[in-house]
């Protein structure tokens, strides 16, 4: 199934997504380590440069703690520092407006928070999105500087969509789409004419995978750009994606 789709590296695939694609995950524990901000030289946005990176994990993430249905709303998260040593356990990718999730870590105070809270949609997971932090929004630097600086945060938090993708494949078709990396998804930079993915659409119009969404999981494997992507020459004969819109 190698042609079947296409890998292209692209730094930008619209005004919502200036910051560079292939930026590693952000550790938000403070105390270990400091972030700084730069200029890009290739594209001339601003991309996050941290003196420690939370290794990329060798084997493939199986369905982890990842909201998979529905969603398109927001929920407010309280956490309170007890002291400037306690962690918040988070891993973001950074946007020019926003923060993404990309991991949940098993201790911290975002940990805290998950266990503590009675109804599990609002619950901080993977592929939520920072919007606000303490009244501070729309600016990813400013929200950063808010994180570092204070002991009680109060973070607006927004769920993207999700929606369940079956693509089963036909000897001979390609899939019909063009894709970009990021850390844990892949983004559709277009759909073609012809493929196996349009004719999903023309029959789902409801979940119909259109430029900007994100693939964030495939047969069960998400987490890491790559891994899905392999998932996705494999010669599985059904595809089952989950794909956000943000």
């Amino acid at each position: 199934w190698v042609g079947a789709w296409q890998l292209v590296r692209e730094s930008r695939v619209g005004p919502a997504h200036a910051w560079a694609m292939d930026d590693e995950p952000v550790d938000l524990d403070f105390v270990a380590i400091e972030i700084d901000l730069c200029d890009d030289e290739e594209d001339g946005s601003d991309r996050a440069v941290t003196s420690s990176i939370s290794p990329v994990a060798a084997e493939p993430v199986v369905a982890p703690n990842r909201y998979t249905g529905g969603g398109d709303f927001t929920f407010q998260v309280e956490l309170r520092r007890k002291d400037d040593a306690e962690p918040l356990g988070l891993e973001v990718v950074m946007r020019q407006t926003h923060m993404k999730v990309v991991l949940v870590k098993p201790s911290g105070l975002v940990a805290t928070w998950n266990e503590g809270v009675e109804k599990s949609i609002n619950k901080v997971l993977a592929g939520d999105l920072i919007e606000m932090i303490n009244g501070v929004g729309r600016s990813a630097k400013d929200m950063i500087e808010v994180m570092k600086e204070k002991s009680v945060l109060t973070m607006i938090m927004r769920r993207p969509t999700h929606f369940g993708v079956k693509l089963q494949r036909v000897p001979g078709k390609p899939l019909g789409i063009k894709l970009a990396k990021e850390v844990d998804a892949l983004v559709i930079v277009s759909v073609d004419d012809e493929g196996i993915v349009v004719d999903w659409n023309q029959e789902n119009l409801g979940k119909a995978i259109s430029s900007g969404d994100r693939v964030v999981e495939a047969n069960g494997v998400c987490g890491i750009a790559d891994q899905i992507m392999a998932v996705m020459m494999t010669d599985d004969v059904l595809l089952e994606l989950v794909v956000a819109r943000c």
